[in-house]
C-alpha cells in the first residue's frame, strides 16, 4: 500500500514539473528588475530648427553687418570700473516759512499814511484855523483860510487839517493817554506870514475854525507784517479802550485801539488775544446771591500801527462779541 501511494506522488511530481517546463520555454520570464529605459539622442544629434533671417529696419538700412562670431561662448561686454560712493549722515538747515496774516490793505490805508492820534504835546505845538478868506462859517476845496502856530511845524508847505475827536483813557482814569485825530483835508501854504495863508487843495470834511494844522507825515509804512506775541509784561493790563468809527460792539476786520504802544513794548505784528469781559449775573435759584462769569476767548488781534501810549489794531478773527474794556493778552 505504501509503495502505491509513492509511486502516485511520484508521477504527479513528474507530470507537474513537464508542464512547468513546457510553459517557460514558451513564454520566457521578464526579470522583475529590469524596466525599459528610453534611449536619449546625443545634444549633438538633435537637429536644431533653422529661423530665416530677420528683415532689415529702416534705421538699419545701409548699415554693414558685423561678421558672426566664431567662438563657442558668447562674448561679454567689458566691466565698467566701480566708484565706491560713501555716504555720511549731515545735518540739513531749512527755512521754516511763516504763515502770514492776509490783512486787507484797504481796511487801514487810511490809517498808515495819516495821523490819526495826536498827543498832549503834538496838540500844543499844532497850528489852527483863525478863519476863512470867504468869511464862511465852512470851507471846502478851494478855499483859502487863515492860520497861526505853524512856525512850531517842521513842514514847510505841505500841512494836514484834523479835527480833535475822543479822548483815549484807561478804565476808570481821568488821565488822557490821547486824542483822536479826525482827518479833514489837505492844505498848502501861500503865505508865511502872521496869520499865514492856506489853500485847501484836498478836503474829506469842511473845515472850519479851530480845527488843528499839524505836519504831513512823510512815514512810509511797512505793509510786511512779522506777526509775533509780544513780551507778556508789554501787554499786562492791556485793553481795548476805544473802537474807531464809534460803535460799541466789534467784529471781525474791524479797528480797536488798545491802551497799550510803543512806550510800553508793542510793536508792528504783535498779536494777541481778546478775551471778552466777566460778567456778574444774579443766581436765579438763591435769591439774592451774584456770582461772576469767567472770561471767554472772543478773538484776536494785530497791532498794525503803535503809538507812544497807544495802538491800533485790527480784529482778525471774533468769535463772540467784542465791546470796549475787554482785555487783550498772549495765548
Amino acid at each position: 500500500m505504501l509503495r502505491k501511494i509513492i509511486y502516485i506522488v511520484f508521477s504527479l511530481f513528474t507530470v507537474f514539473g513537464g508542464l512547468t517546463n513546457t510553459f517557460a520555454e514558451e513564454n520566457p520570464a521578464i526579470p522583475p528588475e529590469s524596466k525599459p529605459t528610453e534611449t536619449l539622442a546625443p545634444a549633438a544629434d538633435v537637429a536644431k530648427p533653422v529661423l530665416p533671417p530677420a528683415p532689415a529696419s529702416p534705421s538699419n538700412a545701409g548699415k554693414k553687418s558685423l561678421p558672426p562670431n566664431n567662438t563657442d561662448e558668447p562674448s561679454l561686454p567689458a566691466e565698467k570700473p566701480r566708484t565706491t560712493v560713501k555716504l555720511s549722515p549731515d545735518v540739513r538747515i531749512l527755512q521754516q516759512k511763516q504763515n502770514k496774516p492776509t490783512i486787507p490793505i484797504e481796511l487801514i490805508q487810511q490809517f498808515l499814511i495819516r495821523p490819526k492820534i495826536v498827543t498832549q504835546e503834538e496838540i500844543e505845538e499844532s497850528g489852527y484855523i483863525v478863519a476863512n478868506a470867504n468869511e464862511s462859517l465852512l470851507a471846502t476845496s478851494g478855499d483859502k483860510v487863515y492860520a497861526r502856530g505853524l512856525e512850531r511845524l517842521p513842514s514847510e508847505n505841505e500841512f494836514i487839517v484834523v479835527r480833535l475827536g475822543q479822548a483815549y483813557r484807561n478804565p476808570g482814569e481821568e488821565e488822557v493817554l490821547a486824542y483822536e485825530a479826525i482827518y479833514l483835508a489837505d492844505a498848502r501854504l501861500n503865505d508865511d506870514s502872521d496869520p499865514a495863508t492856506l489853500t485847501l487843495t484836498r478836503v474829506s470834511r469842511e473845515v472850519q475854525t479851530g480845527d488843528r494844522l499839524l505836519a504831513l507825515d512823510d512815514r512810509v509804512f511797512n505793509e510786511d507784517f512779522s506777526p509775533h506775541f509780544p513780551a507778556p509784561e508789554s501787554v499786562d493790563g492791556a485793553r481795548i479802550i476805544a473802537v474807531v468809527n464809534g460803535v460799541t460792539q466789534v467784529s471781525q476786520y474791524q479797528i480797536v485801539v488798545i491802551n497799550k504802544g510803543s512806550d510800553d513794548g508793542i510793536e508792528i505784528g504783535n498779536v494777541m488775544v481778546v478775551n471778552h469781559g466777566s460778567r456778574l449775573i444774579e443766581d436765579n435759584v438763591k435769591q439774592g446771591e451774584k456770582i461772576i462769569l469767567p472770561n471767554q476767548r472772543a478773538g484776536t488781534l494785530l497791532v498794525f500801527r503803535p503809538f507812544d501810549r497807544v495802538s491800533y489794531a485790527l480784529i482778525m478773527k471774533s468769535n463772540l462779541p467784542i465791546s470796549i474794556f475787554d482785555e487783550v493778552g498772549i495765548p
